[in-house]
């Protein structure tokens, strides 16, 4: 993973929020090399002008060697696909969502892009915006989007036909979140890793006719009924995975330092205590049963560690856990899958994003998850020990 300075870093966001948030760390600063002299005068032409001009101030004062409070932003790159990829194991798509390097900062939903336009009629052209729109709701099994983008003819069967040679695992994966589906359940449920407990009620929508003043009306109501061919389930566990590496991301950053020193003191000496009855007990017991089963070890689970119960834990993974933190805390904010952090601290943000990356890969996550739904046949998933490699040297996966 390449690496930068805090100062290099602010140039970066500069010129992401200038509008090249898509392009290589190298076209970044080279574009802000060319341009530092006149950035004062171009906010008005960037994408995110405010964000951009407090960039610029921020810069300025660094520059000045004064101090800044300034947050820089990385984003993941389509962090949905990029946690699809580590389920189903798909190098390729991984490649596309930049979990695995390809020398160059990939944009997912530009390449499918250029695929499509690539077999189209050459009088058909498909914008990057109109393929979103299409990409991702199709992964998890809606046809109606990519139809109301392409149509029911043959560019929709181009489409088809692209992003199951672009993206195998993931379209393979839409079929198996399809066949989960209960046609008689009214809800689903299922346990993190880390203890959170995600819930969807089935709603259909359902039309009622009422008089007023004389004049029937309809009015439309979602209720919580069965459907025959849902497709909410594979959106659902994936959004409560994304939910989870932010709540990861954030412990392993913005941990408190204090008890993580007393746990590193505790697991490298004799103390073997195995307490079982408190209530912070109980929730380590439950986090340890939950990462046996997904072979994903929570970092929530330093908080609940103590030297009473610190021989419930295996004290192999315990250090490895806490070896794999940060130096020091740091606070970030987070936006759904952008991360706002301190200059100073963002090569450990990626570091610490790829890290769970490489985790998931390694990590039995999706027969965790679908078993709690009712499927008890394992589903073999393809050997990802590469991918866990890869992830971690990602350099890509916050841009």
């Amino acid at each position: 993973m390449q690496e930068f300075t805090p100062l290099e870093y602010i140039k970066i966001d500069i010129a992401s929020n200038f509008g090249l948030d898509k392009e290589t760390w190298d076209s970044r600063l080279e574009w802000f090399a060319e341009n530092e002299p006149k950035l004062e005068q171009m906010v008005l032409e960037a994408e995110e002008p405010a964000l951009f001009f407090a960039g610029v101030e921020a810069y300025r004062k660094a520059e000045r060697g004064q101090p800044i409070k300034y947050p820089i932003s990385l984003d993941a790159t389509a962090s949905g696909a990029q946690i699809l990829a580590l389920l189903a194991g798909c190098e390729r798509s991984a490649v596309l969502s930049n979990v695995i390097d390809s020398g160059d900062r990939l944009d997912f939903y530009s390449e499918i892009t250029k695929l499509i336009n690539q077999y189209a009629d050459n009088d058909v052209k498909i914008s990057r915006k109109d393929a979103k729109d299409a990409i991702m709701p199709s992964f998890y099994g809606s046809t109606k989007a990519p139809k109301d983008v392409f149509g029911e003819g043959a560019l929709y069967e181009i489409f088809q036909k692209i992003m199951s040679i672009a993206s195998p695992g993931i379209w393979n994966l839409n079929s198996m979140f399809l066949a989960l589906w209960d046609s008689a359940a009214l809800e689903y449920a299922w346990v993190m890793p880390d203890n959170f407990h995600a819930k969807f009620k089935v709603k259909q929508n359902v039309q009622h006719n009422f008089t007023f003043l004389g004049m029937i009306n309809t009015v439309t109501i979602p209720e919580n009924r069965p459907i025959e061919n849902g497709k909410a389930l594979g959106a659902n566990i994936i959004h409560s995975l994304d939910g989870m590496v932010v709540r990861e991301l954030t412990a392993r950053c913005n941990y408190n330092a204090k008890h993580i020193s007393k746990l590193r003191k505790w697991a490298l000496s004799n103390v073997r205590n195995i307490s079982k009855h408190r209530s912070k007990d109980k929730t380590l017991r439950r986090l340890l049963i939950n990462a046996r089963y997904s072979q994903y070890y929570p970092v929530r689970m330093l908080s609940y560690i103590d030297k009473h119960n610190i021989g419930l834990v295996d004290r192999t993974e315990l250090l490895e856990m806490l070896n794999s933190l940060p130096i020091k805390p740091f606070e970030i904010l987070s936006i759904h899958d952008c991360f706002r952090v301190h200059p100073n601290y963002a090569n450990d943000l990626r570091k610490q994003y790829n890290i769970i990356l490489s985790k998931l890969a390694q990590s039995d996550m999706l027969n965790f998850i679908v078993n709690q739904l009712g499927n008890k046949l394992p589903i073999h998933i393809p050997n990802r020990e590469n991918l866990a490699k890869a992830a971690i040297q990602a350099d890509y996966a916050l841009s």
